[in-house]
């Protein structure tokens, strides 16, 4: 668990990639859903009929506008979910009301997940991604994972990046963000879905999938700069280490049919803010003949 822990985090690693590219017939405009952290992007406009709200979110306030709709939306920050382009973009959600352990802080995190699903008339059974948010990875990422292995979906694994962060609140241990497939748009949308588990020349991620293809977009999980036998790469620069890193990412979209010049949207994660200029030297490097949107 500790080796999964280091693979997902690269806590050694100078950076680690987030990747959305455009597969072979991608058509597109973007459509922002706030995050205090992080900026998830849509798709075409395509209007979303909704299921009924369970227990505890029957006063959702619900909006909608341009073919986008929002649903939740009585906190003045940000919407609960907004769909748009066939999928449904969730702001990230906690459960510190649900006790001081991480089990219990995960389990009720991921119920309140199922539960606004449900609202947007779908499941997690239709998970595009996932980012993991967690206050002490080294104490926690292992129980976590329990938790997550027993939710999630073992055939429809959603593509995920986990990392440690400073939470908003002392009593927050985990935070989860999650997109996934706006069913009742398409009813063809769960057979439209591509698990990419595991791809040549990159460790296997064991508790989500490498890439997930949907709706014109390959989604591809936190990336490090770990080689084929799932160690990082030895006394390696900080340019190194980047540029291993872009290389598992563009080993990934080519197995799923796509390649870095069809990127969209990129984050990248530093371990260390002085690394900054080099790992940016590589990332120039990697996308020289490409136009990025670098998030």
């Amino acid at each position: 668990q500790r080796a999964m822990a280091r693979r997902e985090l690269q806590r050694l690693s100078a950076s680690m990639f987030r990747m959305r590219a455009a597969a072979p017939r991608w058509t597109s405009l973007a459509a922002p859903l706030q995050r205090s952290r992080l900026a998830s992007l849509g798709g075409p406009a395509v209007l979303q009929r909704f299921a009924a709200c369970p227990a505890g979110f029957e006063g959702l306030r619900r909006c909608s506008s341009a073919g986008i709709q929002r649903l939740g939306t009585e906190d003045p920050r940000m919407s609960k979910l907004v769909v748009h382009g066939g999928v449904v973009y969730m702001s990230g959600q906690v459960g510190h009301d649900a006790g001081e352990t991480i089990e219990s802080q995960t389990s009720r995190t991921l119920q309140k997940i199922d539960e606004l699903l449900q609202i947007a008339g779908t499941t997690r059974s239709s998970l595009l991604s996932a980012n993991i948010w967690l206050k002490d990875i080294e104490r926690d990422f292992k129980s976590m994972n329990a938790v997550w292995n027993a939710w999630v979906d073992p055939a429809n694994k959603p593509v995920r990046a986990t990392v440690q962060a400073s939470m908003a609140s002392p009593a927050i241990l985990i935070e989860v963000q999650v997109t996934a497939a706006a069913l009742e748009a398409s009813p063809r949308s769960a057979a439209h879905i591509r698990h990419l588990k595991e791809v040549a020349g990159v460790p296997p991620p064991g508790a989500f999938s490498r890439a997930v293809v949907h709706g014109g977009f390959v989604y591809v999980s936190g990336t490090g700069a770990d080689n084929d036998t799932g160690g990082a790469v030895a006394e390696a620069s900080a340019f190194d280490e980047t540029r291993q890193a872009l290389a598992n990412v563009e080993r990934i979209l080519r197995a799923a049919g796509s390649a870095p010049d069809r990127i969209v949207s990129a984050t990248m994660l530093l371990s260390d803010r002085q690394d900054y200029s080099e790992c940016n030297r590589a990332y120039i490097d990697f996308f020289a003949a490409a136009c990025v949107a670098d998030l």
